[in-house]
């Protein structure tokens, strides 16, 4: 099991909310000092909701960014089966609204660094933030927030994907195997993810943020 006050560390980058801080059940010199200083900082950024804003995007979008090409052969491939890891941040519209410009910027990041084209970087990335806003509307019943990027993907890059660079495989093979891989990161990845952040810090804490 992963050291409990690093799995909190994550949790803050993703959440950054002033309240939550470093629940560590280690000591080390000068640990009461940088948790101290810690939240003293985010307590500052809080304050300042447009400041916490920009934050809170600019992070998703590393964070997205970072494990697409830290991971990626599976996020790429150049194959019609892709699975992209980050896709599991998808369900954070659900519970912060800055998420949905951090996860578009975070995809057009990687998809200029490691995508398909011109077409991938502007369709995919259109499809990633219309999927954020959908995933944002049905955030009041969590089973359906992963929906939005698995059916989006599957059917706006799954067809450009088939007419501009699959042109030998059936429609609805491409739009199956896109959805699959989307299916796999967002419900099997990201919805636990999104119940565990429920769970550790409240639906009323979290549910309109």
């Amino acid at each position: 099991m992963p050291n409990k006050g690093i799995f909190d560390v994550l949790l803050i980058i993703l959440l950054f909310d002033g309240t939550i801080f470093l629940m560590s059940s280690s000591q080390y010199p000068g640990e009461h000092f940088a948790k101290s200083k810690l939240r003293r900082l985010i307590m500052n950024i809080e304050n300042d909701n447009k400041v916490l804003y920009i934050v809170q995007a600019a992070l998703i979008a590393g964070v997205y960014t970072a494990l697409t090409l830290l991971l990626e052969p599976y996020s790429f491939g150049h194959m019609i089966f892709q699975f992209r890891v980050s896709e599991a941040l998808t369900v954070l519209p659900a519970i912060i609204p800055a998420s949905i410009p951090g996860l578009f910027v975070g995809c057009l990041v990687s998809n200029l660094l490691g995508g398909f084209g011109p077409i991938d970087i502007f369709f995919g990335s259109l499809t990633t933030l219309l999927a954020a806003f959908a995933s944002r509307k049905l955030r009041k019943y969590s089973i359906l927030v992963p929906l939005p990027p698995v059916l989006f993907n599957a059917i706006i890059v799954g067809g450009y994907l088939k007419f501009l660079y699959y042109k030998d495989i059936p429609l609805l093979f491409s739009m199956g195997w896109v959805g699959l891989g989307q299916l796999l990161a967002c419900y099997g990845l990201g919805y636990p993810l999104l119940l565990l952040i429920k769970k550790r810090f409240g639906e009323t804490k979290i549910q309109d943020k």
